[in-house]
């Protein structure tokens, strides 16, 4: 569970859609969810998938970041 929380934690992870289509299931657009709620629709049996969705979006960030700064 530790891993989720981690992947799941990270600050710029500002793409909860994503993570809700890999799933399959999730709340409604804005609607408020739980990690009990992530446990129950499966993410963990989807950790690597979630874990690729964090690594994407820190990459995102950091370029985004590089290319303000130019």
């Amino acid at each position: 569970m530790l891993g989720l929380l981690s992947q799941l934690g990270h600050r710029v992870f500002q793409i909860q859609e994503e993570v809700f289509s890999v799933l399959g299931q999730g709340p409604g657009p804005g609607a408020p969810f739980s990690l009990e709620d992530l446990l129950a629709w499966g993410a963990m049996d989807k950790l690597e998938a979630v874990a690729a969705l964090s690594t994407a979006a820190s990459k995102e960030h950091s370029l985004r970041r590089t290319l303000a700064k130019m």
